[in-house]
């Protein structure tokens, strides 16, 4: 099956809670919910796939309001492309283009009709603006002679992969609500954005800040542990008989387990190991460890868009 497959290959390559509180963001998120499911009860047919909160949220986009959503993204990818060639990186360290970004990212998003706020911040938006992106610049940065650009998206890819791909699994659960997504998704977008625009430069301030002295002293020797396991759980694997009693296992399990097995395999060991690697002096580990994100990035887009266009796929 495709999720098989995506886990053998993770196995293989070895002031944020303040957007919660937007005025009345209950309300407003419940009223677009509210019309999504209403609109979607009278134009879609049912359908096999199941519902989940992120369905309901993308289920009864118009032509114009996909229009729109990809007008919009693309002007946030170009935002941040012209920015990156014509800005030079600051760490971070010029405070009042932080209160300036999250003071207007705050005002347009109160500002904003609900259904123009819908499709902005829509999930097509937030996979080019914090996947799609960041995968063209990483192997962009592969390719030159330069280690720095390497370290800066490695930096990007930790920071990212915190809020990103650990949290992809929240859509399988019933319990999270559409609001909950909602307001998650404006969050992921404005953090993106924050962390790769050059005058904010967000992945190096919280290298600079979080990471490197409170998070890597202790990830070292988990990191070290985590991959000594990895090898030992490959070796095992290399045998083809535990090769199919291991795959036959992972097809009975419930699809939601499934899916978050594969990210904490593809995200967890790799993402201690590249904090590892962007706190050392060496330059081979970062080209190494920014290779694997953007493969990781791409086969995490493909098995997002199997599952969301091709539900029945096994």
């Amino acid at each position: 099956s495709w999720r098989c497959c995506y886990f053998y290959c993770s196995l293989w390559e070895h002031p944020s809670s303040f957007l919660f509180e937007f005025c009345n963001w209950t309300r407003q998120a419940k009223m677009a919910v509210t019309k999504t499911t209403s609109t979607t009860s009278k134009v879609t047919a049912p359908t096999t796939a199941p519902i989940n909160a992120s369905h309901e949220l993308d289920a009864s986009y118009t032509s114009s309001e996909w229009l729109l959503t990809i007008v919009c993204t693309l002007f946030a990818v170009s935002l941040v492309y012209l920015a990156s060639r014509k800005i030079e990186r600051n760490r971070g360290r010029v405070w009042k283009y932080h209160a300036i970004y999250w003071t207007s990212c705050t005002a347009l998003v109160l500002l904003l009709p609900n259904n123009i706020e819908r499709v902005v911040f829509s999930k097509v938006a937030v996979m080019v603006v914090g996947t799609v992106y960041p995968i063209y610049e990483s192997i962009r940065a592969i390719t030159t002679v330069t280690v720095e650009d390497d370290k800066s998206w490695l930096q990007f890819w930790t920071a990212q992969a915190v809020i990103a791909f650990t949290t992809a699994w929240f859509d399988d659960y019933k319990f999270v609500s559409a609001a909950f997504i909602f307001r998650w998704r404006v969050f992921e977008f404005v953090y993106f954005l924050w962390l790769a625009l050059p005058f904010t430069d967000g992945a190096a301030l919280c290298f600079d800040y979080i990471t490197e002295p409170y998070i890597a002293p202790h990830v070292a020797p988990v990191a070290e542990q985590a991959g000594n396991f990895l090898t030992t759980l490959i070796q095992m694997f290399a045998n083809i008989t535990h090769l199919v009693i291991a795959w036959v296992f992972f097809v009975i399990l419930p699809a939601a387990l499934k899916r978050f097995l594969v990210i904490l395999l593809g995200v967890s060991y790799p993402l201690l190991a590249s904090i590892v690697a962007v706190t050392t002096e060496r330059d081979d580990d970062d080209t190494f460890w920014l290779t694997y994100w953007s493969g990781y990035g791409l086969l995490f887009l493909l098995m997002d868009f199997l599952e969301e266009y091709i539900g029945w796929f096994p």
